[in-house]
């Protein structure tokens, strides 16, 4: 093999897969709505995909119930068709006890343009409850100029 073909290899080897992967993670980018169903209330949910690197990727939440908003910070990871994603912090929100809300952790399939399954809070608290999830992709659209 000469040197141009070893190249070629090594190059293809190392930098292919991450160029692939890089892409594919980029489609999970932009903004996911949905609805938590909790059993006890259902809430307007808005994950905003903002950062992807390689599998894993960063965010904020936006979360609306009676009387209620919240925005957090999360971080994810992506493998396969599945998705987890972590409720890092509590950004902003009209909850007068900003320590006792719950934080949840979201364990979710990909199909296509939804993402579907359960989350389960990461504290304690006795009013935090699991539940399930469905989110959709909300797709920009690009006005036609004329």
């Amino acid at each position: 093999m000469n040197n141009q073909n070893l190249f070629i290899g090594i190059f293809l080897f190392f930098c292919l897969p991450k160029f692939v992967l890089g892409q594919e993670a980029d489609k999970f980018k932009g903004i996911w709505q949905g609805k938590l169903n909790d059993s006890v209330e259902i809430f307007e949910y808005v994950l905003n995909i903002d950062k992807v690197k390689a599998n894993t990727f960063t965010g904020t939440t936006y979360s609306n119930g009676k009387n209620f908003y919240c925005e957090t910070s999360v971080k994810g990871f992506i493998k396969a068709n599945k998705i987890n994603i972590t409720e890092e912090k509590v950004i902003n929100t009209n909850y007068p006890n900003k320590v006792a809300l719950c934080l949840l952790s979201f364990f979710l399939t990909i199909e296509k343009t939804q993402l579907s399954g359960h989350f389960i809070p990461r504290n304690n608290f006795s009013t935090c409850g699991d539940g399930s999830v469905i989110f959709q992709k909300i797709e920009k659209k690009v006005p036609i100029k004329a």
